[in-house]
């Protein structure tokens, strides 16, 4: 199959849309490289300020052993000043990294200048904390106060002043980042909701421009299906656009030929189905009507459907059980066995036979139903068994007559052979006393 339609469409698709991509493109990369850069400028920010919080905790940190020192005297605080000095200066690296790595704008040269202070003031806390380290007894020394009071009030205090001025510049900073990349961020959103409305216009508009010229033969061939559709197989299409749509009418008369051809001979054929059709059911209906069982018909629900049969040999009138459910119609016990055998019968999938009794005006009657389950609900054929049912009861009655009467014949032969003994025992007791007499 060829694809000029797809090819022409792809090519006006492209003529018209791939400018206007290219310039949306451009824009959203320049963007999306604004926005990269205002987050990487954030994520420096935040970690240059988290390392000045650092360098003040550091800076707080240094004071407590020298004060702890003065207090108590003990020696271990001078192994914890010097533990918290490879912090100070640890941090103090960190910082000075960080500002080598950022370009000079008026902020940075001003947190360069308190970079400057806090080394010059932490070179100073040092020397002070070793003065006191150097002192034997501390406690209650005046020298000692006092150096400790220089150390607190003239630089450590002030540098840690600055730290918080650095903080702030930080926070300003990270502020501006924030809302460039916000403004960024709307411009892009923008530039793509505005995009998309103009491609949308756009694309209506070329779908409004180029449909026409599909539009008339597609419009024809609908008309000429419409007329086959109506019975009007002689109709014809004469459509040449050298692509599918061609083809496709192409395709309609030789269809409409062949349906042309083939309805010339259908109705004698429906007529002559018809006609099959109908004897089937002619015989299927004799069959049917030479059952002399009763039919019911049931839904998946066990509501009478339909009957076949005599209404003189139902239970209860049809207008009393059709359109009912069978538990509302037969007696308990029977509704009960009717149940089990329909759940039996949809589990195995075989016909279910069973017997039940119901009490109708001449007498109560014995019936035997054979169930079976259906795609639309369940087939019931029931049989009258009364007279069955009699001569069965009345087989076993004579039965049970034969059987005591052979046990009392038994009983005869063993009492006529007790007597028979009893007999030649007198005789042979005669017999001894006669001798003997």
């Amino acid at each position: 199959m060829s694809f000029k339609i797809r090819t022409k469409l792809i090519i006006a698709f492209f003529t018209i849309v791939f400018p206007f991509l290219l310039v949306i493109g451009i824009i959203a990369i320049y963007n999306l490289n604004t926005i990269y850069k205002g987050i990487h400028r954030v994520e420096v920010i935040s970690n240059e300020t988290q390392t000045v919080m650092s360098l003040e905790l550091a800076l707080n940190r240094i004071l407590m052993p020298g004060n702890d020192y003065i207090i108590t005297g003990e020696k271990k605080y001078i192994a914890d000043f010097k533990m918290a000095s490879v912090d100070v200066e640890g941090r103090l690296r960190e910082v000075e990294e960080i500002l080598t790595r950022m370009k000079d704008t008026p902020e940075i040269k001003e947190e360069r200048e308190i970079l400057k202070d806090v080394k010059t003031a932490w070179k100073n806390i040092k020397e002070i904390s070793q003065k006191i380290f150097e002192i034997p007894e501390p406690v209650g020394n005046k020298e000692a106060a006092m150096l400790m009071d220089d150390m607190d009030y003239k630089w450590a205090y002030p540098a840690i002043e600055k730290l918080k001025r650095w903080q702030e510049i930080d926070e300003e900073e990270y502020r501006e980042s924030h809302e460039e990349s916000e403004r960024t961020w709307k411009q892009a959103w923008l530039i793509m909701i505005a995009g998309s409305l103009m491609l949308m216009v756009i694309g209506v508009s070329f779908a409004w421009f180029y449909s026409r010229f599909f539009v008339r033969p597609i419009e024809a061939i609908r008309n000429s299906a419409d007329k086959i559709a109506g019975g009007d197989f002689k109709t014809r299409l004469d459509i040449r656009t050298g692509d599918e749509i061609q083809q496709l009418a192409n395709a309609m008369n030789e269809m409409a030929v062949q349906l042309d051809s083939f309805t010339s001979n259908l109705e004698g054929m429906v007529e002559e189905k018809t006609r099959e059709l109908k004897k089937s059911e002619e015989r299927y209906r004799a069959l049917l009507n030479a059952v002399p069982d009763i039919i019911f018909r049931l839904s998946k629900d066990g509501i009478f459907l339909d009957f076949k049969g005599e209404k003189r040999e139902l239970y209860v009138s049809p207008d009393k059980f059709l359109g009912k459910k069978f538990s509302d119609v037969l007696p308990q016990e029977v509704a009960q066995q009717v149940a089990h055998f329909m759940e039996q019968a949809i589990k195995t999938g075989n016909i279910q036979t069973f017997e039940y009794r119901l009490p109708m005006p001449e007498d109560v009657q014995d019936y035997e139903a054979r169930l079976v389950a259906a795609e639309d609900g369940f087939i019931v054929i029931v049989r009258e068994i009364t007279e069955k049912k009699k001569a069965e009861d009345k087989i076993k009655e004579q039965l049970d007559y034969l059987k005591r009467f052979e046990k009392v014949a038994v009983k005869r032969e063993f009492r006529i052979k007790e007597l028979t003994d009893e007999v030649e025992k007198l005789k042979t007791r005669i017999g001894e006393m006669e001798s003997k007499g």
